[in-house]
């Protein structure tokens, strides 16, 4: 058993199972595979080239070697589908642990201006890249013999994907975005994830709305009235008013989705909560806080005194 391997199992493993608390030991993470992989972007004017870098991929590895092949064809890169540009090895077990051991206290200590390598080349699922820019670090590779100093890039595959959500909910965490992030992914998120907070808590419904590539959450407590006027919706809170642009009445109430705004007349919707008093003979709303007198439409009025009952008897 290789000398890494066994550091993780009689030092490592114990360590993670007791800072994390993994209920089941198959959850800790481990490493699961390392991929060596090298491109070789001449070999599609000169095979041969190809044949030295899989010989010296062998050797480092000591494991054979897979030549990799164009999966499209490129007209700019003069390159065809199916072309072989480059070669790749994929170490478990206990070569993957010897390749490790000789990696971290053979090769990098040979790496000309060494200062470590980078704390920030890892994925965010638990994997890590390293990026080395000559194959002659490796001991195994006899410097008189290269016919070209190449690159490589080695990734260090763990078992920590699937687990992220396991872990994350230790944290009480919401919900887990994965790469690559798209915009309306996060506001869909971060929409429900107020939903949610304020649902038990205040009984209130949240609406995201933009205006100069800004977000802002409208909460439907400090509403007052709505309205719409020439392509232009402007949210009257009780503190300040928002106009949004290019954004219609209907479609902000379906985005808040909530039965307490009342429409009493074309373009204008009003907070239940915010209603002082209605005259259904002269066909006006007052709503508390405000000073001006809201017409309620000849064909609307059925259908606006209907929905203040039938809020009346759900209260």
């Amino acid at each position: 058993m290789s000398r890494l391997k066994e550091t993780y199992l009689n030092e490592i493993k114990d360590a993670m199972q007791k800072k994390f608390e993994y209920k089941n030991e198959m959850q800790i993470p481990k490493l699961d595979k390392i991929v060596i992989n090298m491109g070789v972007g001449e070999a599609k004017e000169n095979r041969k080239v190809l044949d030295t870098a899989v010989k010296d991929l062998e050797t480092i590895t000591g494991q054979k070697a897979v030549v990799t092949r164009a999966k499209n064809s490129v007209a700019n890169f003069k390159l065809r589908e199916g072309q072989p540009i480059g070669c790749k090895v994929t170490l478990r077990g206990e070569k993957m642990y010897e390749f490790l051991d000789r990696l971290v206290n053979l090769a990098l200590p040979r790496v000309r201006d060494f200062r470590g390598v980078n704390p920030n080349a890892f994925d965010g699922r638990g994997n890590y890249a390293l990026g080395i820019k000559e194959q002659i670090i490796f001991p195994e590779i006899e410097y008189d013999k290269v016919d070209k100093i190449r690159g490589m890039d080695i990734i260090f595959v763990t078992s920590l994907i699937g687990l992220e959500a396991e872990l994350l909910r230790k944290i009480h965490c919401y919900d887990y975005i994965e790469k690559p992030i798209q915009e309306s992914r996060v506001r869909k998120v971060v929409m429900q994830a107020f939903r949610k907070m304020h649902s038990t808590v205040l009984e209130d419904a949240v609406c995201f709305v933009r205006k100069d590539k800004v977000s802002y959450a409208v909460h439907e407590k400090d509403i007052v009235m709505l309205s719409s006027r020439h392509k232009k919706l402007y949210i009257i809170k009780t503190d300040d008013e928002l106009e949004i642009p290019n954004l219609s009445l209907n479609h902000f109430l379906k985005q808040i989705r909530t039965q307490k705004f009342l429409i009493p007349t074309k373009g204008i919707a009003v907070n239940y909560a915010y209603l002082e008093y209605v005259d259904p003979v002269n066909r006006y709303v007052k709503l508390r806080g405000r000073d001006e007198l809201i017409e309620i439409g000849t064909r609307m009025k059925k259908q606006f005194l209907d929905e203040i009952e039938e809020l009346q008897r759900m209260r």
